[in-house]
């Protein structure tokens, strides 16, 4: 049985079809960068967060659905999720979140786009409902 995608609406929506890596690890900027999302050096990555633990790392806090809003990381926390900061510790209730698809490409609409999306990067695993694909 085949099962539709769940789909977003709107700038920059984000959740059901994304691509997320651990900001923990200092290089993971570089990694998906370089080998997943072929885009240039100096545009950001987007932190997601549980509601309730955004305060401990956000500067101000707001509601965005659809990722058009920023905030600065606190200071303090910046070490500790640097791959969404720019500048390992384990345990952050963050992780990175970016649009499932390649550079230039429209996200991915379809479990044959996942897979293309995914054998054509250097994405080390994919989740498509209860399966799990890893390289």
């Amino acid at each position: 049985m085949l099962r539709k995608f769940r789909m977003e609406s709107g700038p920059h929506a984000l959740g059901s079809r994304s691509i997320i890596a651990d900001p923990r690890d200092p290089e993971m900027n570089a990694k998906v960068k370089c080998a997943v999302k072929f885009r240039e050096w100096w545009r950001p990555f987007a932190p997601s967060f549980k509601k309730e633990a955004a305060p401990d790392y956000l500067e101000s806090v707001y509601d965005s659905s659809f990722m058009m809003l920023t905030a600065q990381v606190l200071p303090e926390k910046r070490s500790v999720i640097p791959s969404v900061t720019l500048r390992a510790i384990a345990g952050a209730p963050v992780i990175m979140n970016t649009s499932f698809n390649l550079r230039g490409e429209a996200i991915v609409h379809k479990p044959t786009n996942a897979f293309r999306t995914f054998f054509s990067s250097g994405m080390d695993a994919l989740v498509i409902g209860s399966f799990l694909i890893e390289k």
